[in-house]
């Protein structure tokens, strides 16, 4: 046996030295290198399995991906067991994709030699594809085979995730088989004194928790075991047994716990929120405890647990002793303020809680009877007082900034103002001296705001104001000059709040003007403040709003957004991206996003693998919650359906890749909804554009849920779109053999083919009724052109998409290509004339909404409004809607001209064995001819639409056209208006270039369709 093991040892040596130069150029990238080398092995050593799978990855990286795979299952076929060769497939398969692969590989070694090394590659190959319930026969395998620990709680842990993962028919199957046999393992291990790890403890609280034993997680960590391995500072372990008792709803003792850590942790805003939760329980339970409960609380009262003066009272007594408490951590901070000695500033808690008492008070209608507790006016003048210098004074006091009555508001006011110090008497603007004296009167004009006192000034005022903050904005960068390039200006927010105010008045008086001057604005501030997201996410929204992408792309690069910020975050810059023609630039998003998207679901799968590998379980289910939300993310699905699109769009009908083969190599299975609209989720950050508007104009849940809907039936269109066009290249006649003569005497289609058309016209017809009954119930609904204030997540185009007909000319293009289909099936038969007659009505109707779409877009970018000129920023949008929509025509009607070319060779066919008696050609033939020379000329004319729209962005003299009303001469305004117009003239030519270039590209596949 020595003596084999030796000489396998011998030759696994000798492999590896033969494999190191292959190894070593897939390291370099030199992977053409790499596939010789391993060609140049084979010859000598043709078993060598590791280096064909080697030469399949080298393949694979030249993006030579079916040779790669036949290769590599070719090796799988063999069902090798040497490591080399199953790690080689293992990086192969993963590169693919194709991770259900490995699973099969390990299970071939598994079952030719179960050791504990392919036992473990097995089980983290089963972890990659989700099988928890392999998972746990694999790990119990590892368990009999080298019985430690990890390897029994792998089981456990798959275990319990096949109670996480089953769906609601089967939840019970968790609850009540699959959490409570996991507990009993761990149980086991408890008895047996076997457990040797905090993360086994971890995770024995974990299933407790899903079963909602918290009674029995408490016995836990108050025992022995859950003392001595529960050593993790965050949480800590009085914060576990705090928050059990919270859970368990034993108000009493959650209430004497939080206190108990306030005493040490006297900032923690958590342990206030869940005291006063506590507190207001008990007081609304009455505290109704049992005898037992009542004679335990007596106890620890007795032993002085806690301070005296700390223990619940009586249901009368709770909220007053729960108010003293907390005025008794803000009278300890108030020693701060009042101590000339002490430079510690005081801290934030104890004052929020007090507010955060009388907020619930005042919910509870009880605020009379607690008048110890002080009242609103007061403790938020004193917040205002001691913090206003902290930018985060307004977001502390905002939920409580309407609990203030209307009718002290202004006396509120008075008191800021009288505190910042900067109130001018003659009408002049009096400036702050002082960084700490700027902050305060930002953060009093952020709470006037609020209260909703800009809302009331007349345009006028409000234009006063404005110009006002820009001169404070100014003034303030005086503060910043010794800053570091990313460091924010300490007036920014003057800018921003001056911006905010000039978009009012332009909601209110309709005023495009105000726009021009708000991007001048903004780019003057991010010129000040480069790493500001603030001025970046207002620019880009300003700028797609204008019509305007190009400086979109370096903004949002310069936001540098990673990882879930992509899902988070990105439909700020790829919502408009397509629709204003920068077509280019669109596709670059779409594949950043969905890279993160792809790579995030691998990566995820390595997390869970380390996880098991370093018994940090409690992340598992996190992980995998992780996983779920990315999948069934609304920006992931909206961006894989658009990128498919906007390939089809631009790839199709170029360089040999017809509209036909680049669908199908799609592999899209039109009959199957492959988004799961009840899982979806929407994950935007829609609270990412500051504002400080009242609440009435803030975003509310209704606008959340409004924005949710018109997503969801955008995307229901394209998707629907998607799988029409899927479904549609189907329809088409059979491709002729390689013998002319068999082509033309083989005209009907086998049976196969004749079954696969029959479904194909059902799901085509399912699908049609389906988009034309979403496009009218969009229609009808007032949702789909609503707005959404103006710092929420912009609208998506479904209400230009339907103004434009556009849904209309995708469906009857569809009628068209489906009808053509069944006239060629019934080889004009003269039973088909109302089949014909269809196809001609449906014809006319495609050209005549063609034509007044176009007429409706053909419009110059200056139009006039009266005695003004304006600029007309929606007529990109709608030329480049036009130019998605007739391209997509156009792929169409080549599948409806092949159909009646073949109908046509027909009755050709026909006609010369019947000489005496010619059969017309049929009706249907020369409207699509007609047909298609309108369109030809409709193109035509789009393009001119196009390209007058180049010519006008390139000549005009923005600065001539005074769309900016400038209140007063700024050189530096003036300087920036001129860049600002020269990026606006570029990103116009650019989007106008690129949907020249795609018009004219398919106006040659146009000129092709013949008859």
């Amino acid at each position: 046996m020595h003596g084999i093991m030796a000489s396998h040892s011998n030759e696994d040596a000798v492999n590896e030295r033969r494999l190191k130069p292959i190894y070593e150029n897939l390291d370099n990238g030199s992977y053409k290198a790499a596939m010789q080398q391993a060609d140049k092995l084979l010859k000598k050593h043709k078993d060598l399995h590791c280096a064909k799978v080697l030469k399949a990855l080298a393949l694979l990286r030249m993006y030579r991906t079916e040779e790669s795979e036949v290769l590599a299952r070719s090796v799988v076929a063999l069902k090798p067991t040497d490591e080399p060769t199953l790690q080689a497939l293992s990086i192969c398969f993963r590169e693919m994709n194709k991770v259900e692969l490995i699973v099969e590989i390990f299970s071939n070694a598994v079952k030719a030699q179960p050791t504990e090394e392919y036992l473990t590659h097995l089980f983290m190959a089963l972890v990659r594809v989700e099988d928890f319930k392999r998972q746990q026969q694999t790990a119990m395998s590892l368990y009999k085979l080298t019985p430690k620990n990890p390897f029994y709680f792998w089981a456990v842990v798959s275990i319990v995730m096949q109670a996480l993962t089953t769906d609601t028919t089967a939840s019970n199957l968790g609850q009540k088989m699959l959490l409570p046999l996991a507990e009993r393992m761990v149980e086991k291990m408890v008895n047996e004194e076997k457990i040797e790890a905090e993360s086994e403890v971890n995770l024995y609280l974990m299933i407790l928790d899903y079963q909602g034993k918290h009674e029995k997680a408490l016995e836990v960590i108050q025992s022995p075991l859950g003392k001595s391995l529960l050593v993790s500072e965050i949480p800590s372990w009085e914060e576990r047994v705090a928050e059990l008792y919270f859970k368990m709803q034993k108000w009493d003792k959650a209430n004497q716990a939080y206190r108990k850590m306030l005493l040490k942790s006297p900032d923690s805003w958590l342990y206030y929120t869940n005291l006063l939760t506590s507190g207001f329980k008990l007081q609304e339970n009455g505290w109704k405890l049992c005898k037992e409960e009542s004679n335990e609380v007596a106890t620890e009262m007795e032993n002085n647990i806690m301070e005296k003066e700390e223990s619940v009272g009586q249901p009368d007594q709770v909220l007053s002793q729960m108010t003293s408490f907390i005025l008794e951590r803000v009278a300890k901070e108030e020693e701060k303020v009042q101590s000339k000695e002490c430079k510690e500033r005081p801290l934030r808690g104890p004052y929020l809680a007090q507010l955060e008492v009388l907020s619930r008070l005042a919910d509870d209608e009880k605020l009379d009877n607690y008048p110890e507790a002080g009242n609103v006016l007061d403790c938020l003048i004193h917040y205002f007082e001691l913090f206003a210098d902290k930018t985060c004074c307004y977001s502390d006091v905002a939920p409580y900034l309407n609990k203030l009555e209307e009718d002290k508001r202004k006396l509120f006011l008075e008191k800021m103002e009288q505190d910042v110090g900067l109130i001018s008497t003659d009408g002049g603007i009096i400036y702050a001296t002082t960084v700490k004296q700027l902050q305060r009167h930002l953060t009093c004009l952020k709470i006037v705001r609020y209260y909703g006192f800009h809302d009331s000034l007349s345009c006028p005022d409000k234009s006063s104001l404005s110009r006002e903050l820009v001169l404070r904005y100014k003034d303030g960068l005086k503060f910043g000059t010794e800053l570091l390039h990313t460091d924010l200006q300490y007036s920014d927010e003057y800018l921003l709040m001056a911006i905010h105010i000039l978009l009012d008045i332009m909601e209110e008086t309709g005023d495009d003007s105000l726009i021009w001057q708000s991007l001048v604005l903004l780019e003057l501030g991010h010129k000040n403040s480069r790493s500001s997201h603030h001025f970046k996410l207002l620019l880009m929204r300003l700028y797609c709003i204008a019509g305007v992408f190009g400086p979109v792309p370096d903004l949002y690069e310069g936001l540098d957004i990673k990882h879930m910020q992509q899902d988070t975050l990105g439909y700020n810059a790829l919502k408009f991206a397509k629709s204003l023609g920068q077509l280019s630039s669109a596709a670059t998003l779409y594949n950043t996003t969905l890279r993160f998207y792809l790579s995030g679901q691998r990566e995820v799968m390595e997390y869970m693998i380390a996880s098991y590998r370093f018994g940090t379980y409690q992340k598992i289910p996190e992980f995998l919650r992780f996983s779920k939300k990315i999948k069934f993310s609304l920006h992931f699905n909206q961006a894989a359906v658009e990128k498919k699109l906007l390939d089809v769009l631009l790839e199709s009908e170029k360089e040999g890749k017809t509209f036909t083969e680049y669908v199908r190599n799609m592999e899209l299975e039109p009959e199957k909804d492959t988004v799961e609209w009840d899982q979806l989720t929407d994950q935007r950050d829609l609270d990412v554009m500051v504002s400080w508007n009242p609440s009435s104009r803030q975003l509310s849940s209704a606008n959340r849920q409004t924005s949710m809907k018109q997503e969801l039936a955008w995307l229901r269109i394209r998707n629907l779109l998607l799988r029409m066009m899927a479904v549609t290249i189907e329809l088409q006649p059979p491709t002729p053999s390689a013998g002319p003569l068999e082509a033309q005497t083989n005209d009907q289609h086998d049976g196969t083919n004749n079954k696969e058309h029959c479904n194909s016209k059902e799901v085509l017809n399912s699908l049609l009724a389906e988009f034309e009954e979403h496009l009218e119930a969009c229609d009808g609904d007032e949702d789909t052109r609503k707005k959404l204030p103006f710092h929420g997540p912009p609208s998506p185009l479904t209400g230009e998409y339907l103004d434009g007909k556009h849904g209309k000319l995708m469906s009857l293009s569809c009628h068209v290509v489906k009808e053509a289909y069944e006239i060629n099936e019934g080889g004009a038969d003269d039973s088909l004339s109302t089949l014909q007659d269809s196809f001609c009505v449906h014809c006319e109707k495609l050209k005549n909404t063609l034509q007044e779409s176009l007429r409706r877009s053909r419009r110059g970018l200056i139009k006039e409004e009266g005695d003004r000129r304006v600029f007309d920023r929606q007529v990109l949008v709608e030329l480049s809607l036009l130019s998605e929509t007739i391209v997509f025509v156009i792929y169409f009607m080549g599948l409806a001209c092949r159909n009646l070319a073949s109908l046509k060779h027909k009755v050709s066919k026909r006609n010369k064995k019947k000489k005496n008696a010619p059969k017309p050609l049929p009706p249907c033939v020369g409207k699509l001819q007609s047909t298609l020379a309108d369109i030809t000329q409709i193109l035509e004319g789009l393009q001119a639409a196009v390209s007058d729209l180049e010519a006008s962005s390139q000549s005009l003299d923005f600065t001539q056209l005074t769309l900016i009303n400038k209140h007063e001469e700024d050189e530096e305004f003036t300087e920036t208006e001129a860049v600002m117009w020269k990026a606006i003239s570029g990103s116009y030519q650019e989007s106008s270039k690129e949907l020249l270039e795609l018009l004219k590209t398919k106006q040659q596949c146009l000129s092709k369709l013949r008859l």
